[in-house]
């Protein structure tokens, strides 16, 4: 969150601190007044709609257009540190998501995705690596009581190839809210590849 607030404009809470206890890494961050999306969203009019997808959109390009450090070179998934990633898409443990990684080259992280399932059938584009928040879902998103949009929970977020982003806005969906996805989709310029199985 630090770094997103750092190099771009997107509406994100404030970080104040961060402390690590024996039971993890706990965050000191302000608290954003409003309304989560997947509340407010099955009382939208389209147009409404749209234009709050337009909005996130503006966060996505700003976010996308940030690239890793130097001393991540060539770099496909990383955390913002450098270290390991962590998702949900690649399971749950004990302790939440695993930790994976990092990814030195795409080959690597392809590879990790062909054990993904629900990634399947999506294109691979744009490949190279910028900052992803990578939990684009309509829980995390708020717009505030001055009707900024704001992205909160970004726990996933680090150094992932661009098309990740997408990926997970379908995989991080639930309850599903097809209108919502489409619209990403469609405001992205992005669509799902075909795939077929060989019979």
């Amino acid at each position: 969150m630090e770094y997103a607030a750092l190099h771009t404009s997107v509406c994100l809470p404030r970080v104040h601190r961060t402390y690590q206890r024996r039971n993890g890494l706990f965050i000191a961050m302000d608290f954003v007044q409003g309304t989560h999306l997947d509340t407010l969203w099955p009382r939208l009019d389209d147009a409404e709609k749209r234009d709050i997808v337009a909005q996130i959109w503006d966060s996505v390009r700003q976010l996308h257009a940030c690239r890793p450090p130097a001393s991540l070179k060539d770099v496909a998934a990383a955390s913002i540190s450098g270290g390991p990633v962590r998702d949900g898409a690649f399971g749950l443990g004990d302790d939440g998501p695993p930790s994976t990684g990092p990814f030195a080259g795409p080959e690597d992280f392809l590879q990790l995705l062909s054990e993904i399932p629900a990634a399947d059938g999506f294109d691979r584009n744009p490949a190279h690596t910028g900052f992803v928040h990578a939990d684009l879902a309509l829980r995390n998103i708020i717009r505030t009581d001055d009707g900024r949009i704001c992205i909160i929970d970004w726990e996933f977020a680090g150094w992932w190839p661009l098309y990740w982003e997408r990926i997970k806005w379908h995989f991080a969906d639930f309850p599903p809210t097809p209108d919502f996805v489409n619209l990403m989709d469609e405001l992205s310029g992005q669509t799902r590849a075909a795939t077929s199985e060989a019979s």
